[in-house]
């Protein structure tokens, strides 16, 4: 049987995994488990960022203001 490896952070127990498409209709096992050494919350922060405008255009231009020569 041939193996696939998947890696995911898992975020809801609802999961979508487009891997799998070609597997549909046989019979798999699934196993999943916690890769060791990596706290789950390490990125957490990282993860909760992404899609988010974390930019502060005043303190931007305090800066640029502060660089000039």
């Amino acid at each position: 049987m041939a193996e696939l490896v998947i890696e995911r952070h898992i975020t809801s127990e609802t999961l979508t995994i487009p891997e799998l498409k070609d597997l549909i209709g046989q019979d798999v096992r699934i196993t999943v488990s916690v890769r060791p050494g990596e706290p789950a919350h390490r990125f957490e922060a990282l993860r909760a960022a992404v899609g988010k405008d974390l930019l502060d255009p005043e303190a931007i231009e305090a800066l640029r203001e502060a660089s000039r020569l």
